[in-house]
């Protein structure tokens, strides 16, 4: 007897001793991979209705631009927040990830994403509370605001019309700044709320808010920095021959001396687009066609179908709704739903094929991966995939095969076509160089002379002469600056990976002659090399893999510059 209850007790003591190590080497930072696999089902259980509810609050405010949604979307925004600003768990993932105990790839990865999204919410509470409810007070500002001119409110789009169709320069310059006054509403609470992000940013030792950003969205400031500097380099001498073309045309056009030429003679609000200096005419492709049905028809011909996108999505302008378009996946698991703000025109059918391609990005995740990881590797590859098939509203064989426009006429604008293309990529990259700069600079030191800084970018990138005796908060009315912080940068990268997938596209036979209509090819190419897999692999080793190399500018300089 007492032989056994010796045994006994000496088990009982030993079973209780390892415990209350199990106790200790938690209190030491030690923890198992069971430890992680719990609170993934914890954290699933409470992220993934909270997500959804916050997805479909937000689309419903931007599409009513009611107060009652927006409060709600800023309630939620800020209960998200204190989900992941949980110090015990965030210490618990930074303990992982430092001992690195878990050897499943799957779980590596989901440790690192959770990592990097805790690691962003690291602050105290309170401030995480202001910045949301801050940048949603904003937001709202923006959604319901309309530009009035003679006492009529204009939308976007009606103010887009007036600036690529009339001639009057003292009425354009009337437009274009009354355009700008929604930046005088919301500048100085945009310049608190960057002060905020930047005291939320120092407190987790980064430099500010936009070091922070990139870093813990997977990229090296460096490397940014590097590749727009070689990007500067790239386009800025060609661009200055097209500038030099573009002012000679809008001399002769509006009947005035070049150095007469001001911001609102160049057909748009922040000369990001291509004017159109070109003869062809491609508004004219479009009037009076279903937009949205061309979209549906082309997306199909590659098996790549956006039917069910569509009939969740909100696509016509409408009092009180958003102006900027954009695309939300609610629950990350095919409710994909688009915001725009459609007509027949050109631009509206490169707005309805990038928005699309970048919803059947998020569509086609595959449904099996775990909550955490179905999402696109960056906002730069879905942007890159949007971006090729916006392209696709300026291809001849695009317009002849889903148009039906006859061989005769399209060889007639082919030359144009590209031209025209070609112009909006030296556009672009000029002007997201003005907003990589600018928005590096405003995290750097906000009490800076921002209204004259941003107009020192666009005289040196754009090459466009500032208004005279101005000193108004012009780079405020630009809304990436409140609802994207520090990621514009991410579209030019999506321009320079729209060239590489096109590039590898051509160069492996996938594509002939840049025809994709009814390419079947092209579908499984991104349904296979890209959507698939989500998150799995960071961004640039997703990007290796699907075209054999790192992104790169080469292919962008291959395609765009040296070439008229």
């Amino acid at each position: 007897m007492k032989k056994i209850y010796f045994s006994f007790t000496f088990f009982a003591t030993y079973i209780i001793f390892l415990v209350s190590c199990g106790d200790v080497d938690k209190k030491r930072g030690k923890y198992s991979e069971k430890d992680f696999d719990d609170f993934l089902i914890s954290y699933e259980k409470e992220i993934i209705p909270l997500n959804k509810e916050i997805q479909e609050t937000n689309f419903l405010a931007n599409v009513s631009g009611k107060d009652a949604h927006y409060k709600k979307s800023a309630k939620l925004g800020i209960k998200i927040t204190k989900l992941y600003s949980d110090k015990k768990k965030f210490e618990m993932l930074k303990s992982l990830k430092e001992s690195n105990i878990l050897k499943d790839t799957l779980k590596k990865r989901q440790l690192e994403v959770l990592y990097n999204e805790y690691y962003f919410h690291q602050v105290d509470r309170n401030s995480m509370a202001s910045m949301v409810t801050g940048m949603k007070e904003l937001e709202k500002k923006f959604s319901v605001y309309r530009t009035v001119l003679d006492k009529k409110k204009l939308s976007s789009n009606e103010i887009e019309k007036i600036l690529s169709n009339t001639k009057n320069s003292e009425k354009l310059e009337k437009v274009w700044k009354a355009s700008k006054k929604v930046g005088e509403e919301v500048a100085e609470n945009l310049i608190k709320l960057v002060k905020m992000r930047n005291k939320a940013a120092r407190s987790l030792n980064f430099k500010n808010y936009f070091e922070m950003r990139l870093i813990l969205s997977e990229q090296n400031p460096e490397e940014i920095e590097t590749i727009y500097e070689e990007l500067d380099l790239l386009t800025g001498r060609p661009y200055a021959e097209l500038k030099y073309d573009m002012d000679d045309y809008f001399s002769e056009y509006y009947n005035i001396p070049v150095k007469a030429l001001r911001p609102w003679h160049y057909q748009n609000r922040f000369f990001q687009e291509a004017p159109n200096i070109y003869k062809v005419d491609f508004d004219k492709y479009f009037h009076k066609k279903d937009i949205v049905n061309l979209s549906e028809i082309f997306f199909e011909s590659i098996k790549l179908e956006i039917d069910d996108i569509v009939s969740n999505s909100d696509l016509f302008e409408e009092e009180g709704k958003t102006e900027m378009a954009f695309t939300r996946d609610i629950n990350r698991n095919g409710d994909v739903r688009i915001l725009a703000n459609i007509r027949d025109n050109s631009n509206s059918m490169q707005t309805m094929l990038y928005e699309s391609g970048f919803a059947i990005y998020l569509k086609n995740i595959d449904k099996n991966l775990p909550y955490t990881l179905k999402e696109p590797a960056h906002f730069l590859i879905n942007d890159a995939v949007a971006v090729l098939f916006s392209r696709m509203a300026n291809s001849p064989n695009w317009l002849k095969n889903i148009l039906n426009i006859d061989k005769e006429e399209i060889n007639k604008i082919s030359k144009e076509c590209f031209k025209k293309l070609r112009l909006e990529k030296f556009v672009f990259s000029r002007f997201a160089q003005v907003m990589y700069h600018f928005e590096k600079d405003l995290y750097a030191n906000p009490d800076a002379d921002i209204n004259k800084h941003w107009w020192d970018l666009v005289e040196k990138y754009q090459l466009i002469k500032r208004p005279d005796n101005r000193d108004l908060p012009d780079w405020a009315s630009k809304i990436h600056l409140i609802t994207q912080p520090c990621q514009y940068h991410n579209y030019m990268l999506g321009e320079l990976l729209a060239s590489q997938f096109e590039n590898y596209l051509k160069k492996n036979r996938i594509v002939k002659d840049k025809n994709f209509v009814g390419n079947t090819k092209v579908g499984e190419y991104f349904q296979n090399h890209i959507f698939r897999y989500g998150n799995f692999y960071q961004w640039n080793e997703l990007i290796e893999r699907a075209t054999g190399e790192k992104l790169s500018a080469d292919h962008f300089k291959n395609q765009f510059i040296g070439i008229k």
